[in-house]
């Protein structure tokens, strides 16, 4: 005959297991942190990043700039990379993209960035956002006058 105080000793010992259990896989993450930005689509307001292996391209407000290569992550999802960026970017400008740095911090599916230009034209830096993005979401785009 099994007492009432065995049966409670082993539920006490399964739910311990359990908990156990389940504290480890609270502090465990479920999968590794990103390494990189993921490709595809990224949409806000007035701004889009379009990822890929080769090129990041990135459009805010009436401004447009490239960035090679994937973006690396660090372990806290941000990132600074170096590209080019046209802060007057139109059809018919003629200027050339001038050296940007493009830095942020990826969360999730949402991306929180900005852009710094250093304009070789006005012998200034010329700061972008802070602009959200969100992956497949779209990106309600600003339409730019053309000069």
């Amino acid at each position: 005959m099994i007492s009432r105080r065995s049966n409670a000793t082993k539920l006490f010992a399964l739910l311990a297991l359990v908990a156990a259990f389940a504290a480890c896989a609270k502090d465990s993450p479920t999968s590794p942190p990103a390494t990189r930005l993921a490709f595809g689509a990224w949409g806000g307001d007035h701004a889009q990043i379009v990822a890929s292996d080769s090129v990041t391209e990135v459009s805010y407000g009436c401004t447009y700039g490239e960035f090679t290569g994937s973006i690396p992550l660090d372990v806290n999802g941000r990132f600074a990379v170096n590209g080019t960026y046209d802060p007057y970017f139109s059809p018919v400008s003629g200027d050339e993209p001038m050296p940007a740095q493009l830095s942020g911090l990826v969360e999730g599916n949402t991306l929180t960035f900005a852009i710094a230009v250093s304009d070789t034209v006005g012998d200034r830096v010329i700061s972008l956002g802070p602009a959200v993005v969100v992956l497949g979401q779209p990106a309600d785009i600003v339409v730019c006058p053309v000069l």
